[in-house]
């Protein structure tokens, strides 16, 4: 009988250090889970904000296209009054406006641009564009410009110059893309 007393006693005191690794295995593995969680949330939120600046920035090159659609139809340069920005057309007289200051960005001092798309429809606000006059340039070898087909340069002939810049947003107006090119057109 005294074989039997020492075996359950041996039991007993094993019977505590179980639960106590358990408890610490049971700790660990929810400090994992809980990090592997975190990970996904920031992984996706980061997922999401590049989402909404690729759509953003689409929106923008397509409001760009959109702007020079607009100056290859057309006819005179006439409609860029003296104001510093009316419907969208700055003269070559005004001072540039900040583009990067959301308030130019309305009815009044930009043009929506509309595709008719469906593929607009996923962003917080419709893209705008902006197009400034610059001035007048001549068209000649030493210029560099290309205007109306490549490597056909005509010596004398005036080239009208304008900077359009547009604005996108991605699924949110928080996400903004602000782009920016030069466009040539002889009259």
């Amino acid at each position: 009988m005294k074989a039997q007393s020492l075996h359950s006693s041996h039991f007993q005191k094993e019977r505590g250090a179980v639960l106590v690794i358990s408890l610490i295995f049971l700790l660990v593995m929810t400090l994992i889970g809980l990090t592997g969680m975190k990970t996904s949330v920031l992984e996706e939120k980061m997922a999401g904000n590049s989402r909404n600046q690729d759509l953003a920035f689409q929106a923008a090159e397509t409001s760009l296209h959109g702007a020079e659609q607009y100056l290859e139809a057309i006819v005179t340069a006439s409609d860029f009054g003296e104001d510093v920005a009316a419907n969208g057309l700055v003269s070559e007289a005004s001072d540039d406006p900040d583009y990067l200051d959301p308030s130019i960005w309305v009815d009044a001092s930009s043009v929506e641009y509309s595709s008719g798309s469906s593929g607009l429809s996923v962003i917080g606000s419709a893209p705008r564009f902006i197009i400034k006059l610059v001035g007048e340039s001549e068209d000649d070898e030493n210029t560099g410009l290309n205007i109306g087909g490549y490597g056909e340069n005509l010596p004398g002939a005036q080239i009208t110059i304008f900077r359009v810049t547009s604005r996108g947003t991605g699924g949110t107006d928080n996400a903004r893309v602000t782009l920016q090119t030069y466009f040539g057109k002889r009259f």
